[in-house]
């Protein structure tokens, strides 16, 4: 005769969240991506550098305007005039007054290109700045980091947006993409108004007499009526 003994199962626990059980596949895939994202963060780094440094280097060397050169004009007027008469006090003062306003000029195109380079090298530094973020933000989303919840809310003009995640490589993303088109948008102009400073309108400069060697200068004398 035989008895049969009841057999009992051990009752089964609780099940495993899904967070919990891929946190191992999620910290072999970090370890995996590990170098990678070394390498990006450095790589972004010295690409940023570099080229803030090459643009800034190249800012200088637009900057540098060489000023109109009046001298050589003057001089070649004045070596072309006899050498014994001297030169007129309304020549002098216009050579003055045209140098002078040469000289204005330069300035003032010299100051407007440089504001503009300016403008142009702040807006490439943005977009490489959004450019950086964006890519590291890339690389955190592929290594899947994980961190505080984070809450972003912006309002304007009857448009409102929320961005709420985790993950920072979203929210550098979504940061980076944002400067880079604020970069982009926004415009900006020079106005240069030209006036003259030192030579008014009105100003006259009687032309000096031709010379010709062993002819006398001067109008003409009159021969008077014919005989």
């Amino acid at each position: 005769m035989t008895q049969d003994t009841p057999t009992s199962t051990a009752p089964s626990g609780p099940k495993t969240p899904w967070s919990r059980r891929s946190a191992p596949t999620r910290a072999a895939w970090q370890r995996l991506l590990l170098p990678l994202m070394i390498l990006l963060l450095i790589a972004s780094t010295l690409f940023f550098a570099a080229m803030s440094v090459f643009e800034l280097r190249d800012f200088y060397r637009r900057v540098e305007m060489q000023p109109p050169n009046l001298q050589a004009t003057f001089g070649a007027f004045e070596a072309a005039q006899p050498a014994a008469a001297p030169p007129a006090l309304d020549y002098l003062k216009f050579k003055v007054q045209a140098t002078l306003e040469a000289d204005a000029l330069y300035r003032r195109y010299h100051q407007a290109n440089a504001t503009m380079l300016a403008r142009v090298w702040t807006r490439q530094l943005g977009f490489l700045t959004g450019m950086v973020l964006a890519v590291v933000g890339a690389g955190f989303i592929l290594g899947r980091l994980q961190g505080d919840p984070t809450r972003i809310e912006a309002e304007g003009q009857g448009v409102r947006g929320v961005l709420a995640t985790s993950s920072p490589g979203i929210v550098l993303c979504c940061l980076g993409t944002l400067l880079m088109a604020i970069t982009l948008m926004i415009p900006f102009g020079i106005e240069t108004n030209d006036a003259a400073i030192y030579l008014k309108p009105s100003m006259t400069l009687a032309a000096p007499a031709p010379f010709i060697s062993g002819l006398p200068t001067g109008p003409p004398t009159d021969p008077g009526p014919p005989p």
